[in-house]
């Protein structure tokens, strides 16, 4: 390998390949370029950077020497334990383990895949940013959270996502849709997954939707909880109650509770409804439409012929 120094510029160059070591690390490129005054370095193709935590392998990477920042410029790949990450633009600091990437940003890790216009990753802490477009994945449940600002928890395995956040979740053939101001993704075991809505919570589904202040969702109970004051719409039926409880069965609706103040109303005709009112009620599903209803305490009924 060949290096040369232009004196008047106090830059220094190779052309035809070189392997850099400095403590732990070890980088191989084909071109370099040293900016002693700025004390930069530019390197260009094949550049290949390895840590024992981690592995950089970018099309150009620029580096300061003194801030121990780098700057990914063109495709770039790191590779870790822990998740590999892709971007085509951002930068490492090295010394704080903070970065930043964009242009088709992609994080990716045992638990999930986020992506997202812009993201910014602490590995001490574990926490990560995503602005603008926003998606986290969760792959093994079939999962998909998007919004234009959210926070993922490595340590914790948390994701809060807010900015007018859309949760996709596919059910055999059909989806179902929970939205919010605010949606939290609790994912701390494989058998204990939680997605929670607050405020303005809302389900989307092809044949049901509804309204409440907030919903919870356990995927590994299979069970959607609708609190505070909800309204439920299956076909033409109005569903209200204290508290209501979907439960799911091979990725479709079995059955329902309906906890404190039940009462469903049915459209009869322009001027009069189907009522039946209940201290609880339970109904059951068929064809993911609600077949039959059993009324647990003081019921009552109204009934147009």
């Amino acid at each position: 390998t060949e290096m040369d120094f232009d004196l008047d510029n106090n830059i220094g160059y190779y052309t035809n390949g070189a392997t850099i070591l400095n403590n732990q690390n070890k980088l191989t490129s084909r071109f370099g370029y040293f900016y002693t005054k700025t004390n930069q370095v530019y390197f260009k193709k094949d550049v290949l950077l390895v840590n024992p935590e981690y592995t950089i392998d970018c099309d150009t990477l620029l580096y300061n020497t003194v801030s121990k920042t780098a700057w990914f410029l063109g495709p770039t790949n790191i590779k870790s334990d822990d998740n590999t990450i892709y971007c085509e633009n951002g930068w490492y600091d090295t010394q704080r383990e903070l970065s930043q990437f964009s242009r088709n940003a992609v994080l990716t890790s045992k638990e999930n895949i986020v992506m997202a216009d812009s993201l910014t990753y602490n590995r001490k802490t574990g926490l990560g940013r995503g602005f603008r477009n926003l998606r986290v994945i969760d792959t093994a449940e079939k999962l998909t959270i998007r919004g234009n600002y959210g926070e993922i928890n490595r340590l914790k395995k948390t994701t809060y996502i807010t900015q007018k956040p859309v949760a996709k979740k596919l059910m055999g053939n059909d989806s179902i849709y929970l939205l919010a101001d605010t949606l939290y993704y609790l994912q701390g075991t494989d058998s204990n997954r939680v997605l929670k809505a607050y405020y303005n919570s809302r389900i989307l589904k092809k044949d049901l939707q509804a309204v409440s202040d907030s919903i919870v969702y356990s995927l590994r109970d299979s069970v959607i909880t609708l609190f505070n004051q909800p309204v439920m719409w299956s076909e033409e039926k109005q569903i209200t109650a204290d508290t209501i409880r979907l439960f799911i069965h091979k990725n479709q609706l079995d059955s329902m509770l309906m906890q404190g103040n039940a009462f469903i109303a049915t459209k009869e005709n322009d001027k009069h409804f189907n009522q039946i009112k209940g201290r609880n009620m339970k109904g059951l599903f068929s064809n993911q439409q609600l077949q039959r209803v059993i009324v647990i305490g003081n019921g009552e009924s109204i009934y147009y012929a």
